[in-house]
């Protein structure tokens, strides 16, 4: 959102010409700002064939792997289930100074709260950082998650 500027009026051609090019930069300026968790999922004995191959040196992750794993889809969707997504969307949006204050807002209890948002920690998806009095101050910490399924037995295709 940015403000409005005069604009000098040429042509039918130049104006359209010149609006491409802005939207064009919005949308650059949209993608580059937009934080992408890759989440990947296999199950334990790949994850852990995945991790001594790591340690031996065998397998050197690359930048574009997953950097958060779940043994199964379904052990993801509860952590993306659409209540903990709302809640999410609502941290973006308030950005609470506390569990309390959020609590509040979310019409949940500060337990079951701190529950999720301590699993939602673990995974990446929130930043719960010391806040005012110690108080624990949730932020969602991407806009989007990747989700990357290995269909191959191989344990150093799981990327």
């Amino acid at each position: 959102m940015r403000s409005v500027r005069p604009y000098d009026y040429t042509d039918a051609a130049t104006l359209f010409e010149d609006f491409w090019t802005e939207v064009d930069e919005v949308f650059r300026e949209g993608i580059a700002a937009m934080r992408t968790l890759k989440i990947g999922i296999a199950g334990f004995d790949r994850m852990k064939a995945r991790t001594m191959a790591i340690a031996r040196g065998e397998h050197r992750p690359t930048r574009g792997e997953p950097t958060v794993w779940f043994t199964s889809i379904e052990s993801f969707a509860k952590i993306l289930s659409e209540r903990n997504r709302e809640l999410l969307e609502m941290i973006a949006r308030e950005k609470p100074n506390s569990l309390s204050e959020l609590a509040e807002l979310a019409g949940r209890s500060k337990s079951n709260l701190s529950r999720t948002l301590r699993t939602m920690s673990r995974c990446g998806l929130v930043q719960l950082t010391e806040g005012e009095r110690g108080t624990l101050m949730p932020e969602v910490s991407y806009d989007q998650v990747r989700l990357v399924v290995s269909l191959t037995s191989n344990p150093r295709q799981i990327a």
